[in-house]
């Protein structure tokens, strides 16, 4: 992204999303998603498109969040790179059109103009998400905390052993998780344009290789345990914690968690 903006280019976010109900099968409804991108994507005005805007390619990612009142919620982020610039309101007109066509033909929900599909700029979709960054909104879908009553599937995992709920709840967590796992078995969850990754320069890098790697300009302030890692995600510190080591106050971070400790000792009854 900040390569492209040197650039002279632009960033835009897009989310896609459609109606949905709480009996929607999620394995079914991720094929009807993938097709409705197919269809959408599909043929010369496409094409067109992409040539106005001088869109080069993009990066997707999608998300998933189970709440009981409307069940299953995927939904898809995708960082697109512009060189043209132009209007977005345009933009975000002409993809509805082709994305409501595209979910109806497929069998999903109608989507609505208002939510339906999104259009930001990514620089300022890069400060909503905070200390994570835009690319992490992106592919960190997964552990994010879901919105209102939603829960995310590591929060519905972590519903599982939790000792707040009683074992109906606990139960009903596990089976939907089940039904997650098993939905999104061998589903790419981002996915890169062709020949993105060679405009940029960027190279894939196995899991064994990052892990091994190290960045030679870092600083280690300090270290957090597992147990404070948990409350960390569990109560969605990351942007405060990362807040208070770009100050270097690695005490205010101890006085957090510590807080947050006595919160969940409170609510054990510890």
């Amino acid at each position: 992204m900040s390569e492209w903006g040197r650039e002279g280019g632009s960033v835009w976010l897009l989310t896609y999303t459609f109606s949905h109900g709480r009996h929607d099968n999620l394995k079914e409804t991720l094929a009807s998603l993938a097709n409705a991108r197919r269809l959408m994507r599909g043929g010369k005005a496409f094409s067109a498109l992409r040539a106005r805007y001088g869109w080069i390619g993009g990066i997707q990612a999608f998300e998933i969040t189970h709440g009981e009142a409307n069940g299953w919620h995927p939904h898809i982020h995708e960082l697109i790179f512009v060189s043209g610039g132009g209007d977005r309101a345009l933009l975000k007109a002409e993809l509805y059109r082709r994305w409501r066509s595209a979910c109806l033909r497929s069998g999903l929900g109608e989507p609505s103009l208002k939510r339906g599909l999104d259009v930001r700029d990514g620089m300022e979709a890069g400060r909503y998400a905070a200390k994570w960054g835009l690319d992490q909104e992106l592919v960190k879908g997964h552990i994010k905390a879901g919105r209102g009553s939603s829960r995310s599937p590591m929060q519905l995992l972590d519903d599982v052993v939790s000792d707040d709920l009683d074992d109906s709840s606990r139960d009903r967590a596990a089976s939907l998780w089940r039904d997650y796992a098993r939905s999104i078995k061998g589903r790419r969850q981002l996915f890169w344009s062709p020949g993105l990754k060679d405009r940029f320069g960027v190279s894939d890098v196995s899991d064994e290789e990052h892990a091994s790697s190290l960045d030679e300009s870092a600083e280690l302030l300090g270290s957090i345990s597992v147990e404070d890692w948990v409350l960390v995600c569990r109560y969605g510190l990351h942007a405060d914690v990362l807040d208070l080591a770009d100050r270097a106050n690695l005490a205010g971070i101890s006085a957090m968690l510590a807080h947050y400790r006595g919160i969940d000792d409170r609510r054990r009854g510890g």
